[in-house]
């Protein structure tokens, strides 16, 4: 047995095993064409040819983020979305990026959370809380335009040989440019936060129509705002649906906490705003289910509390939604569906 029918075997072995896993083929798939909302996508639901799978793409348009989704071929969408910059991992868009997921009407929600590429990197994660300060970083300049380029949030290259360090220090917040030994002009945006003060909106109340939004607003005016414990650095939404109520309760939380609580399936990872999670509301009112939502208020410049509407903003939560296909499946079931068609039709 040669080398190219060993590895062609090897493939078609790897492949069968996410084909087995994953439904290849759907019904229906929502559908829209470079709206700004993704509400807007969710109105409209179009029903797919054989071996097709939900798209959804998502496209830079000047300063503004423009969504589309449809039913898509396997190999098409396969292939696009393997060529997404790897800025799309991170939810930074510098031309488009492309999603795909393989169950009935999957492409309701966004992936993630998308900001246009404004000639940086994708911010890293916050840094662990040390001494009451964390930090994050991005990388900016030439090498954060390359495709090819290193990855941004990486604490080490700040330990590398650098010809200036600049630091601006303004009010409680760090940025320091570094520039770097190379001729690339890269250089790290470093943002610094005082971990140890964080304020959450805190209250509990109970929605029994979603669309009275009167009320609702009513509500959220009734919470007040609290500082939590030094402990305390992320802010809750937990979302109780129960006997066609929602009862919201906010409050401080903790990573642990977050992380500690079991989210119902239907649970939606990411909503767009509250128009959509009005929406949202009003499919899950009947079912019994309990939801969380954590999010970062960050450094706190742009003076938003995260946990101040009925949902948190994406901006603040960072979730990316675990229906679209990872990029290892998809290669496999694109090299399946390739596999089958040369070597057994």
């Amino acid at each position: 047995m040669d080398m190219r029918t060993v590895f062609i075997l090897l493939l078609g072995i790897a492949a069968t095993r996410v084909y087995a896993e994953v439904v290849i083929a759907v019904d229906e798939c929502y559908s829209c064409t470079d709206s700004d909302s993704n509400l807007d996508c969710r109105q409209n639901v179009e029903q797919c040819d054989e071996n097709q799978l939900c798209q959804t793409v998502i496209e830079k348009d000047n300063d503004k983020i423009k969504i589309s989704k449809r039913c898509a071929d396997i190999e098409e969408c396969g292939v696009n979305y393997l060529d997404n910059h790897r800025y799309c991992a991170y939810g930074t868009v510098k031309e488009s990026c492309t999603y795909c997921c393989a169950e009935e009407l999957c492409n309701d929600e966004l992936p993630c959370y998308h900001e246009v590429f404004d000639g940086c990197g994708p911010w890293s994660g916050w840094s662990s809380c040390y001494e009451c300060t964390r930090d994050r970083t991005r990388t900016c300049g030439e090498a954060s335009k390359s495709k090819s380029g290193s990855k941004s949030g990486s604490r080490a290259r700040r330990d590398e040989d650098e010809n200036e360090d600049i630091r601006i220090v303004d009010a409680e917040r760090m940025i320091s440019r570094v520039k770097r030994g190379s001729k690339s002009g890269e250089y790290d945006d470093v943002q610094t936060d005082n971990c140890c003060e964080n304020s959450c909106y805190t209250c509990a109340f109970v929605i029994s129509n979603p669309l009275d939004t009167t009320q609702i607003t009513n509500d959220l005016n009734g919470c007040t705002l609290e500082t939590c414990s030094s402990d305390e650095g992320l802010c809750q939404t937990e979302a109780v649906y129960l006997d066609g109520e929602l009862t919201i309760t906010k409050g401080c939380a903790s990573s642990d906490t977050c992380n500690a609580y079991e989210s119902s399936e239907q649970c939606p990872s990411l909503v767009e705003n509250d128009a959509e999670a009005s929406y949202i509301a009003l499919q899950l009112i009947n079912e019994n289910i309990q939801c969380s939502l954590c999010c970062d208020n960050g450094d706190g410049d742009d003076g938003v509390t995260c946990n101040s509407g009925i949902v948190p903003p994406p901006q603040y939560t960072r979730v990316c939604s675990g229906a679209f296909i990872s990029a290892g499946s998809f290669l496999a079931t694109v090299t399946m569906s390739v596999f089958v068609r040369v070597f057994v039709i």
